[in-house]
Order: structure tokens, then C-alpha cells, then sequence
């Protein structure tokens, strides 16, 4: 199973700041991103390839150190 996670800073997700797959279900970036309000939503992908829908749009505030 596959994992694939998409980051926006629009909850439409019409620009998406960072994509990736993965086979743990777990996600850490190495990007920077800056303050502010970004959402994420992640879907599974099946050993047979078959794709999951979207989960729900969680919505994550970025702080400044």
C-alpha cells in the first residue's frame, strides 16, 4: 500500500505547494514552508493500484521558531 499526500495553501487545492508518495503512514517534509494556514489531504493506493478518494481537508498553522 501507498500513501499520497498533497500540501496547498488553498483548500481547493488549485496550486499544490508539495506531492509525494509513500509506503509508510507517516509524512515529513524537508521543504520550509512559511507562515501562514496550509491544508493537506492524503489518499491510499492499493497493491492492485486501485485509488482511494481524498481524505477529509485538514487545515495546519504554520508558526514562525
Amino acid at each position: 500500500r501507498q500513501y499520497e499526500i498533497q500540501v496547498s495553501r488553498d483548500p481547493s487545492f488549485r496550486e499544490i505547494l508539495e506531492k509525494y508518495k509513500t509506503d509508510v503512514n507517516h509524512y515529513s517534509s524537508n521543504r520550509s514552508l512559511s507562515e501562514g494556514l496550509i491544508f493537506w489531504r492524503v489518499r491510499a493506493i492499493d497493491g492492485a493500484r486501485i485509488v482511494s478518494r481524498w481524505s477529509a481537508i485538514q487545515p495546519i498553522r504554520m508558526l514562525r521558531r
